[in-house]
């Protein structure tokens, strides 16, 4: 009975599995008998594959269609994996033997093309074997670049190679280029590669716009998207994002005019469809495909060369003020680099002839680089234009110098003034000469002092039940009488000498925070102390530099050592179970296979920082002074190449220490990254991290907070007090209400200028002038204090105001004759202050208008004078004069005069219109006047220009009568006999002797105003010495083509920081009106 119902049970099972095989030999008969024609020829045909054509990027040119911003032919040697997947990844060989044996064959012949390639590009074949597995087989279809930029002999050399080397592709690709470099760099901008944020906004605005065209075309009722006022415009410009097709490895513009003007200047990528069969290898080209447009050429309104002499003035004037100061009785402290801009504009159209600014960096050093070799090679150039914290910390090691680029007439060209950081350079930049912490730090003499002072204080903190640094001195020294114990009273008898003449508790801390940052005695021990305690502090921080500066060239040296040597046996016996792991981890966690290079860089360099923190103190002893450690036959050579003769030096020192001492001096020369304590004291002006200050905070302070300014110009996105210039404002101001009320005579009124001496200066009493009544004017007026007058100025009216710059007569008039404070403000506000000009860059400041001076009457008189909280940047200031000399139209700066571009032509384009077109002298002979085969057209182009017209911002009320008062004043300043600007008062040893000789020639052609800017500026981080008050100074004029003052023909502004007077920069302008001139004349 049991066996009967095992055999049917097993009879169902068999019958199931021989239905099932019968269904499988069915379908199998079906597909290999019946449709066997119809899959073979599937598989035979062409599959379709689309490469995309990258557009070439438009061109940047001047006014005179010289090129800014270009392109040129760059070599790049790269792999095609796509190419190298033909080679199947196993083959069947015949051995000696004649058994056949399994080969790997695209393994072996990738580690040959790698030798091949190693030997070429003079690289490591192990590092492009693993980038060909590990990177170039991610995206087979795309070219991998190995190495960029090589020489046109070398690519030729390749190129005739790749019939050899299936997979090897050279490449002929265009990089951007600057051709004048650092000129007008500000204006021009430059190129990096998209960001996430970037690359996310472009989609996200593709997204909204598909989103409501879909609901269009399905009947809803939906909002138009913000800034479109028919559909029509979002059809287009939806169009227009996907032809940019940007991508996340798309190169845009980041500033200037690449960034302002990208979506033209990058053009319309075209499209290739290419048949391939199944291994994937091209058999021809596909119809319909498109090709790519070039980005549009944009001329700018700028002139290169006057641009360039723009800079070069600017760059000259560093030079000449600082010969001025030093001529000074007292040190003047400022930046290293003062900086300054020049603004030259039209006056009828506000184009920008030139718009240049100091200090410039160079564009081509940012160009992204594709390999990381040459990312390398960038690396200093483009930490120094960041003002990273890593070039801070090169200059502190000693790697890189302080830089300041100069001009010399004498010459003709630019150079750069290098100066290295050295221990009292670092103290003369942070402290006052003659103040009581320099002077404590001058007496330590040596090494052996700085690190007992640094005992006798942590003595008296483990003494003291207070932890407080701050709260110890304080009491100590500046909290009366206090009963020390005789343990701390000894200590501190060791401290007085130095910290009792400082007066403040902050600058002890600093005092103590500058010997803890050049002499670490931590690792100092009491042996080593006799050797090197009498080491000046400048020696042991000059031999902490040369240590730095080597260290890094032997960190080098043994990454590359160790690559080739400890890692490449891990890799052999480690390398396939650690891939393993990796991918186990992976799919543990659900995350897509990495690249195993990915993983084998990260452990390569996990590897190696752990062998240099514990080798690197051996291998920088081996180097300096010789001993047993791991490449030692490599850093004694690398040590025979250096003819450093610091080097030897320190090697004398070493010599007759033990390894043990050796190796604690070597502690001891700590670089900018040890500097990782936390300062004892806080100071101001000094960076921190999370509220701390660090050592490393303090040795930067030597660089200014802000940094120098590269990238950010000093002509339209850093601003500044306007100081006297700003007074042509409340002369326009005056004047309109004295026209508007009917008045014959508009000078608003009239006062006595003339400040009398007294004991007490800047008194409320003291006497400034006194009105023509015979009333005295006192500082302390009207419920304000008057700004600073000067005496023997007179009688003087608004002509005479202008020309003398009388700070008492433009306070009086914003307090006494304006209406109100606010007339002052809107006048202000109608020439374009306090709001952004327009121009087409990006990161223009807008300035700022004071906003107290209705009920505070120092704030106004300040403001009258552009002082107060008034900031304006030159070019709001240059446009402001526009104003003036145009007869009151407020334009908007034009940094673009006109963009050129070519697109297909589309069908809807009118065909009689048409100039050109395929056969059309052939086509006439039939009488035949417009285009017989339209379809043609589709590859044909069109060129157009798209100009841009000046943009009226705002029409100013400014008669002719109140002009002609302004133009007045301001004659009066560049050629009146007591003019602020003349000729006569312009000291000309320290004056470029062109632009001298050119002012003397035009000033009769010239109209200006002198201003100088007064600000609180506080260089070192003490807190004995307090803000001085300093000056920027400034100069705008209006040039005329003939002496009648006709026609106005440049409006220009020069803004000079840290200078002396306002009149520095007449002659400037006048060389600039000059070179336009020249430059008008080459050009007509």
């Amino acid at each position: 009975m049991k066996v009967s119902k095992i055999s049917k049970r097993a009879n169902r099972i068999l019958n199931f599995f021989l239905f099932a095989f019968l269904c499988i030999g069915v379908r199998v008969w079906y597909l290999s008998v019946v449709t066997f024609d119809d899959h073979y020829e599937s598989s035979r045909a062409p599959q379709r594959r689309t490469v995309t054509e990258r557009a070439e990027r438009g061109t940047i040119r001047d006014r005179f269609n010289i090129p800014l911003a270009s392109n040129a032919i760059q070599y790049n040697a790269s792999i095609c994996y796509a190419d190298i997947r033909q080679i199947p990844s196993v083959q069947w060989e015949k051995g000696p033997d004649g058994k056949k044996k399994r080969v790997l064959a695209r393994r072996n012949y990738i580690e040959k093309l790698s030798r091949f390639l190693g030997s070429a590009l003079t690289a490591d074949p192990q590092t492009i074997e693993d980038t060909i597995h590990g990177r170039a087989s991610l995206f087979p279809h795309t070219p991998f670049v190995l190495k960029e930029d090589i020489s046109e002999e070398l690519y030729c050399q390749l190129k005739i190679r790749e019939k050899d080397w299936l997979g090897l592709q050279m490449e002929q690709t265009s990089k951007r280029v600057y051709p004048l470099g650092k000129v007008g760099c500000d204006i021009i901008g430059y190129l990096g590669a998209i960001s996430q944020r970037e690359y996310v906004r472009v989609a996200q605005e593709r997204k909204e716009l598909k989103i409501y065209l879909e609901e269009i075309n399905e009947g809803r009722a939906t909002l138009l998207p913000k800034g479109f006022s028919h559909p029509q415009e979002v059809q287009e410009r939806l169009s227009e994002l996907e032809k940019m097709a940007y991508s996340i490895n798309d190169q845009v513009g980041k500033s200037g005019v690449e960034a302002s003007f990208d979506e033209v200047l990058r053009g319309v990528n075209g499209k290739k469809y290419l048949a391939t069969n199944k291994r994937e290898r091209t058999q021809h080209e596909l119809p319909g495909g498109q090709s790519a447009q070039p980005g549009e050429r944009v001329i700018l309104s700028i002139s290169a060369a006057l641009q360039e002499e723009a800079e070069k003035l600017l760059a000259e004037y560093e030079d000449l003020q600082d010969e001025r100061d030093n001529m000074g009785p007292t040190k003047r402290r400022h930046p290293r680099v003062r900086g300054g801009a020049i603004v030259a504009m039209l006056p009828k159209t506000g184009e920008v002839l030139a718009l240049a600014s100091h200090p410039r960096f160079d564009p081509n050093d940012l160009v992204p680089a594709k390999s990381f070799a040459k990312r390398m090679e960038k690396r200093s150039a483009i930490i120094k234009w960041l003002e990273s914290e890593s070039h801070i910390g090169e200059i502190w090691d000693g790697i890189a110098v302080l830089e300041e680029e100069r001009f010399s007439s004498s010459k003709g060209t630019f150079y750069t003034e290098e100066t290295p950081l050295t221990w009292d350079l670092f103290l003369e930049t942070i402290l006052p000469d003659n103040g009581s912490l320099r002077k404590a730090i001058d007496r330590v003499s040596d090494v052996e002092i700085a690190a007992h002072l640094q005992t006798c204080f942590e003595a008296l903190q483990k003494l003291s039940k207070d932890p407080s640094p701050a709260s110890l001195l304080t009491s100590l020294y500046a909290g009366g009488e206090v009963v020390l114990s005789e343990g701390m009273e000894r200590w501190k008898r060791e401290l007085d000498p130095f910290l009792e003449p400082i007066t403040s508790t902050r600058d002890q801390l600093l005092f103590l925070d500058l010997l803890r940052l050049v002499v670490y005695k931590e690792a100092i021990p009491s042996g080593l102390l006799e050797r090197i305690g009498e080491h000046t502090l400048s020696d042991h921080f000059l031999y902490a530099q040369v240590v730095s500066y080597y260290r890094k060239e032997v960190k080098e040296l043994a990454r590359k050592c160790f690559h080739e040597g400890e890692f490449q046996e891990w890799r052999e016996t480690n390398f396939k179970q650690f891939l393993r792991q990796k991918r186990q981890e992976e799919r543990k966690r659900r995350r897509y296979a990495k690249p195993y290079l990915e993983y084998l860089e990260r452990e390569e360099q996990k590897m190696f920082q752990t062998f240099w923190a514990r080798e690197k103190k051996q291998l920088l002893l081996t180097f300096l002074g010789g001993g047993e450690a791991t490449y030692r036959e490599e850093i004694l050579a690398l040590r025979q190449r250096c003819s450093d003769p610091l080097l030897n030096v320190i090697q004398e020192q070493l010599q007759p220490m033990t390894k043990e001492e050796g190796l604690a001096y070597l502690a001891t020369l700590r670089s900018f990254a040890d500097l990782n304590r936390p300062c004892l004291g806080k100071y101001p002006h000094v960076k921190k991290i999370d509220g701390v200050q660090l050592e490393k905070h303090l040795a930067a302070s030597f660089y200014p907070y802000t940094g120098y300014g590269y990238g950010r110009s000093q002509a339209f996105r850093q601003a500044s007090p306007m100081g006297s210039v700003f007074k042509l404002i409340p002369a326009y101001a005056g004047l309109k209400q004295q026209f508007q009320q009917g008045s014959d005579d508009l000078n608003p009124f009239t006062v006595v200028d003339d400040m009398k001496w007294t004991s007490t200066p800047g008194s409320n009493s003291q006497i400034l002038g006194q009105h023509i009544d015979g009333t005295r004017i006192k500082r302390f007026y009207k419920g304000g204090r008057l700004p600073r007058a000067f005496p023997g100025i007179g009688k003087i009216d608004l002509i005479g105001a202008i020309e003398r710059s009388s700070n008492l007569y433009f306070s009086l008039l914003a307090g006494d004759v304006l209406n109100s404070p606010s007339d002052l403000l809107d006048a202000a506000s109608a020439f374009g202050l306090g709001k952004k000009t327009g121009i087409e860059l990006p990161g223009e400041y807008q300035g700022n208008l004071p906003s107290d001076v209705l009920h505070n009457k120092t704030g106004l008189y300040s403001f009258a004078i552009g002082q107060h909280s008034l900031v304006a940047t030159p070019l709001q200031a240059a446009t402001a004069l526009c104003t003036i000399a145009n007869g009151g139209k407020l334009l908007q700066p034009q940094i673009v005069k006109l963009s050129i571009g070519k697109k297909p032509i589309s069908k809807t384009d009118p065909l009689f219109s048409l100039e050109k077109y395929p056969y059309k002298e052939s086509l006439s002979h039939l009488g035949i006047s417009f285009p017989l085969f339209t379809e043609s057209l589709s590859s044909e182009k069109k060129g157009y220009i798209h100009y841009h017209a000046p943009n009226v911002r705002e029409n100013i009320f400014l008669p002719k009568e109140i002009q002609s008062v302004i133009l007045e004043g301001m004659h009066q300043v560049t050629n009146g006999t007591k003019g602020s600007a003349r000729v006569s008062r312009i000291r000309h040893q320290f004056q470029n002797q062109d632009a001298m000789r050119a002012y003397r020639k035009l000033h009769p052609q010239m109209v200006g105003k002198t201003g100088t800017a007064e600000i609180l500026y506080k260089q070192t981080i003490d807190a004995e010495t307090h803000a001085e008050m300093d000056k920027h100074v400034w100069f705008l004029c209006i040039s005329y083509d003939d002496e009648g003052q006709t026609e106005p023909e440049l409006v220009i502004a020069v803004y000079l920081r840290f200078g002396s007077a306002g009149k520095q920069g007449a002659p400037i302008a006048a060389r600039l009106i000059e070179k336009w001139r020249e430059i008008k004349s080459a050009y007509e």
